[in-house]
């Protein structure tokens, strides 16, 4: 389920109960989180984003731009300077608040 990761793969993690510098972590560190993470992705709302012919921070802050009212998300993928997967997968966590009174 949670792959040990190279350099050239990314975690993008903005989970709670869950460190900024997660993806920095050593291996055996990020074992202690794998059921907090198991747990956000069983709970959340799943998408793929496209970063074909764009930087993976663009997709991400396009998303968001999208959906405004994201507080918690996870993606792991490849990345590496000369090659880099053209989509990844994004769990997300919506703020309900941020759903009342849109009309939607």
């Amino acid at each position: 389920m949670f792959p040990k990761l190279t350099t050239d793969q990314k975690i993008l993690c903005k989970i709670k109960g869950v460190p900024a510098n997660y993806d920095t972590l050593p291996f055996g560190r990020q074992i202690e989180y794998h059921g907090t993470i198991g747990d956000f992705k069983a709970r959340a709302k799943s998408t793929w984003l496209s970063q074909k012919r764009k930087s993976w921070r663009t997709a991400l802050k396009e998303f968001k731009s999208l959906h405004k009212g994201v507080r918690e998300y996870y993606a792991q993928f490849y990345a590496d300077p000369h090659h880099y997967d053209d989509s990844f997968q994004l769990w997300y966590i919506e703020d309900t608040a941020n759903d009342e009174g849109t009309g939607s």
